[in-house]
């Protein structure tokens, strides 16, 4: 055991997701700097609990959407997909997929599936709790109060900059959010947008205070990441596209113009196409990136790799069908300067042309306050910022 002993890392995992996978090794890699035996705490059953959790509350979601006058466009999206050859059934490439995000998992998050009913007893175990990032704190995922250590003691609990996924806490939430959240006294998130839905003092007297943190993937330099990347052998490098969402005509015809425009074939990577690199990991995911003459996403994350790792970057707006999804985009954007690489504002014939300069300055600020807001909560080292 290390000099600071155990320390549980609450996490949402995905079985299937690049960000989601990598996330959660940047914050084991962050806090096991810090001096700790890290173990990854998932509080399910492999999923299933999620799956139940959201039918349950799609309800509520749709009167949302409803309410905002977003439904038909959602619908209409999903009904897009449904009729693509490609999309409608799985096969063994979806196998396969599932296979490398395992060994991947295996390999670098060794997740522990916990029971939320046994939680209690995890205070005999670790001496401090995170609480992790993409995803933790998302009311579509089967929240509950223990995603937010609500068995630990005060003070013993550090929030690694949690995502909630959404813009807006629903009113039928705000709540469980203020009773949840009221054990802290400081929480470090990934975007803030979410946290002006919930109640100003005097309503709350128990609102802590929010700041603004990186995402952990930032907090590690591209060098480590590029260890990790699984070497591409892709012929020449090419306009990498990555949609999570639903690209608009006018956004596919711009990338099929930048694409034309700068001599690039086109490679497609995406969670809604299938074929043959539908089966790669997180590792692929980031030679991919390495390996492209340009990126073009929806992704938060592939916009933070495309970043890390000097390459242009194409920002595409996304809806989804819980509605927009754009916050930690923009929130990523505005803190890095990278607000001229979105597709509406970037010239085709600039697409290509890039310097971060600015940004990389701006990162190593956000990670000096990073790196403070963990030595306020006791979890770093006197030298465990010379090693970051």
């Amino acid at each position: 055991m290390t000099a600071r002993g155990r320390l549980g890392l609450i996490a949402h995992y995905s079985t299937v997701n690049y960000g989601n996978h990598l996330v959660n090794l940047a914050a084991r890699r962050v806090l096991e700097r810090c001096g700790y035996e890290v173990d990854l705490l998932v509080f399910e059953s492999g999923g299933s609990r999620q799956r139940v959790d959201a039918l349950r509350r799609l309800p509520a979601k749709l009167a949302r959407l409803i309410r905002d006058g977003m439904l038909l466009d959602r619908l209409a999206g999903r009904a897009r997909r449904a009729v693509a050859p490609a999309r409608r059934r799985p096969g063994p490439v979806d196998a396969a997929r599932r296979d490398a995000f395992r060994r991947f998992a295996d390999t670098h998050l060794r997740p522990t599936f916990r029971d939320p009913a046994r939680r209690w007893s995890l205070t005999a175990t670790y001496t401090r709790f995170a609480i992790g990032s993409d995803q933790i704190w998302n009311y579509d995922y089967g929240l509950g109060p223990w995603h937010f250590a609500d068995f630990a003691a005060p003070g013993h609990t550090v929030c690694l900059a949690p995502s909630v996924g959404h813009d807006i806490i629903p009113d039928e939430w705000v709540p469980a959010y203020q009773g949840w959240l009221s054990r802290f006294d400081e929480v470090g998130v990934r975007e803030l947008l979410w946290t002006e839905s919930l109640p100003e003092w005097p309503e709350w007297p128990e609102r802590p205070a929010f700041e603004l943190l990186i995402d952990p993937t930032l907090a590690l330099p591209a060098e480590e990441w590029r260890q990790i990347a699984r070497v591409q052998d892709s012929g020449s490098p090419a306009l990498l596209v990555y949609e999570l969402g639903d690209f608009s005509p006018t956004q596919r015809s711009a990338i099929r113009d930048i694409a034309r425009t700068h001599g690039l074939d086109t490679q497609r990577l995406s969670a809604r196409i299938g074929g043959p690199l539908w089966a790669t990991d997180a590792a692929d995911f980031l030679g991919m990136i390495a390996a492209s003459a340009a990126v073009v996403t929806d992704s938060y994350h592939g916009a933070i790799f495309a970043f890390l790792f000097d390459k242009p970057l194409v920002l595409i707006r996304r809806e989804g069908f819980a509605g927009a999804m754009n916050s930690r985009v923009e929130t990523l954007a505005r803190e890095l300067q990278l607000t001229d690489r979105f597709q509406d504002t970037l010239p085709v014939e600039d697409a290509l042309t890039h310097d971060y300069s600015a940004g990389r300055r701006a990162l190593a600020e956000r990670r000096d306050a990073f790196w403070a807001y963990l030595a306020r909560h006791d979890l770093v080292p006197e030298n465990a910022r010379n090693r970051a």
